[in-house]
């Protein structure tokens, strides 16, 4: 458990995969340490029944929307310096959150290249295909695929539409509603 007087324990502070993989207990619990969607929320539920329903639907993935959005518009105006007319391509980002006991998201970090659970991997391939890929050289292609706007828990690896930028808003009004969210 975290003790602030014990910082040479790398086991008892935020560590990622890797390093909770050394300690003695890694897996006890769960396998690799790994819980899914419905096992979360089923936790979640049980420990905060005045929520009334799902945790994770109701009060958590609205918070890790919001602050996805909120990132990515925040730093709009750099990708899309990097746009060319000439190619398109596209960025994979892993976002690792913390959620207190109060059931408020914290973001501590956005990984450029995100590790994927083997579970995981085959739907976000095909997904990314489908929705970054495909649409680029095939045309036909966009009308037929649907990015679903809520997913439900257990729909761990499934892509989902959470903000449709207005049309024809300025680039510098977007820089400026990104910063006001903060």
């Amino acid at each position: 458990s975290y003790d602030e007087s014990d910082l040479e324990n790398r086991h008892a502070h935020l560590t990622n995969h890797c390093i909770a993989a050394e300690h003695a207990s890694y897996g006890q619990f769960e396998v690799g340490n790994e819980i899914w969607y419905d096992q979360l929320d089923a936790e979640l539920t049980e420990r905060f029944p005045n929520v009334g329903g799902s945790v994770l639907r109701r009060v958590l993935l609205p918070q890790i929307r919001r602050q996805v959005v909120q990132s990515l518009l925040s730093s709009r105006p750099l990708l899309l310096e990097a746009r060319s007319d000439y190619y398109k391509s596209f960025q994979l980002f892993g976002y690792d959150f913390l959620v207190d006991s109060c059931l408020r998201v914290w973001l501590c970090e956005i990984n450029a290249s995100p590790a994927v659970a083997a579970r995981l991997l085959p739907s976000l391939v095909r997904g990314l295909a489908e929705h970054a890929i495909y649409p680029n050289f095939d045309s036909s292609y966009r009308s037929s695929t649907r990015v679903p706007t809520e997913l439900s828990p257990g729909d761990e690896g499934q892509f989902e539409l959470i903000y449709t930028p207005a049309v024809d808003v300025d680039e510098h009004e977007i820089s400026r509603m990104a910063a006001d969210t903060q």
